[in-house]
């Protein structure tokens, strides 16, 4: 797969505090983005308001030539960024940004979400505190200060473990220390939005799981919090179809990794019964939602996709 690059050569004004000239970023942000503008231009507005200087922004473009080059041209004298061009698909879109970062650190925010200007100082302060530390994850919120994705994060700081890996955080608040990547490997390019089977989720919590087994150094804290805007659902058969595809991704992730048929079987008989509930006090909208996320889900539990599928090659990722 080939991709192109494009370098902005940066002279920065004296007293500029943005990280643009750096050979060794501390840290790398990797943008994937499709179909967006106003919101790319909000979260790189959000990158030039940082305290610390010390990072990277690219942005894995898999956009129509052309679509972006008037925001990655204007941002280019306050930050230091580079465009690479990819094939669509979230998980192959942050593979390549990994083998193109030169960050010690990576984190992976979407296009659709935006930084409070403490995010990078705070992450490279986890980091320098705490020797070993090989992830790091929170909340988002929308700019409202209200739960944007989901609304069961686990309630104290700590290790990040097996039982509650589904509720320590999203990528948009993943932090990963880039050098794990060679033994642990990559995203999974068959799990997250754009992925070739319909499995559009599960990507980011399939890496956590794949760190644990290594007794890799995790770590979460609902205080640190990165924005994003609402997850839009709006009543109409994309969105049932969409339910389906996020909790595929789901399903796929647990037999995977081994939950097995009982946690399979407990979370199944809960989406049913909530839906059993929500339907006797006439709520017949988020009665389907619920039985979409328990047909998604037991898809996915029962999908078979080809070895060949199955995980990132260590060969394409960086040593």
């Amino acid at each position: 797969m080939s991709t192109t690059t494009f370098v902005a050569e940066l002279e920065l004004a004296p007293g500029t505090h943005i990280g643009a000239v750096q050979e060794s970023p501390y840290l790398s942000l990797i943008v994937g983005t499709l179909g967006r503008r106003r919101e790319l231009e909000r979260a790189l507005t959000s990158f030039t308001q940082q305290t610390m200087a010390d990072f990277e922004v690219l942005i894995i473009d898999q956009n129509p030539e052309g679509y972006l080059d008037d925001i990655i041209a204007r941002f280019s004298e306050a930050l230091d960024i580079r465009r690479i061009r990819t094939e669509r698909g979230l998980s192959h879109a942050r593979n390549i940004g990994l083998q193109h970062a030169r960050g010690t650190v990576a984190g992976f925010p979407d296009d659709d979400c935006w930084y409070g200007p403490d995010v990078c100082q705070r992450v490279a302060d986890y980091f320098a505190s705490m020797p070993g530390l090989t992830l790091l994850t929170g909340r988002t919120l929308d700019a409202g200060g209200r739960e944007s994705l989901s609304g069961d994060y686990r309630g104290s700081e700590g290790p990040i473990c097996r039982r509650d890996v589904f509720r320590t955080g999203n990528s948009n608040t993943f932090f990963l220390r880039r050098g794990v990547i060679s033994s642990v490997g990559g995203f999974d390019e068959g799990l997250g939005v754009g992925a070739p089977q319909g499995l559009q989720s599960g990507e980011e919590t399939d890496l956590v799981i794949r760190c644990l087994d290594q007794d890799l150094r995790t770590y979460y804290d609902p205080s640190f919090t990165v924005f994003h805007d609402q997850v839009c659902v709006d009543r109409t058969e994309s969105s049932l179809r969409r339910t389906r595809e996020y909790s595929a991704g789901f399903g796929y992730l647990i037999r995977k990794h081994g939950f097995g048929p009982l946690y399979f079987t407990y979370r199944i008989t809960r989406s049913v019964t909530r839906a059993a509930i929500q339907a006797a006090q006439f709520d017949f909208w988020n009665a389907r939602i619920r039985l979409n996320w328990a047909v998604g889900t037991a898809r996915g539990f029962f999908h078979r996709r080809p070895e060949s599928m199955a995980a990132v090659k260590e060969d394409d990722l960086p040593q």
